[in-house]
């Protein structure tokens, strides 16, 4: 029995629009991906949304500045890859440039916690270090279980 998923098949449909300086098997995984014209690759600061654009950032900004007045203790929940190592770095540096002094981090093991925020994970956190505040980063947004298992254990 195999742990890991079946591989699926992504078509790569208008991979011959894309450079041709390109290796054909670079032009094919971004085309697999969505990307038929190298337009879509290019991103402008203006292009991302505003932060009060996003769903819930008025209560997130309330909770770090408690957080933050309160010195509560936070422990991020990161990404082994390398975004969410530099989330991780980022959002602990900020953290402490703004005075938080207690901030853990943890990342979970795929294989044994599974991917982001997860029962399994919180398990592993010891009663001792229980943080007050979790944030997530590169993770979070599909981890209902985990965050249901973290109002239970408070």
């Amino acid at each position: 029995m195999s742990v890991l998923p079946d591989i699926v098949k992504r078509s790569h449909d208008g991979w011959e629009k894309l450079p041709e300086t390109w290796p054909d098997s670079l032009r094919k995984i971004m085309a697999a991906r969505g990307i038929t014209d190298v337009k879509q690759l290019y991103f402008e600061l203006a292009d991302l949304p505003r932060p009060e654009q996003l769903l819930g950032m008025q209560a997130a900004v309330e909770l770090l500045a408690t957080a933050l007045k309160e010195q509560w203790k936070v422990t991020i929940v990161a990404d082994f890859d390398s975004d969410g190592a530099t989330s991780c770095a980022l959002a602990i540096r900020g953290l402490q440039s703004m005075g938080l002094k207690q901030i853990h981090y943890i990342v979970p093991n795929r294989f044994i916690h599974g991917y982001g925020l997860t029962p399994a994970l919180l398990d592993d956190i010891p009663a001792l270090e229980q943080p007050d505040l979790l944030v997530t980063v590169d993770n979070g947004i599909a981890s209902i279980s985990g965050v249901k298992a973290a109002h239970q254990r408070g």
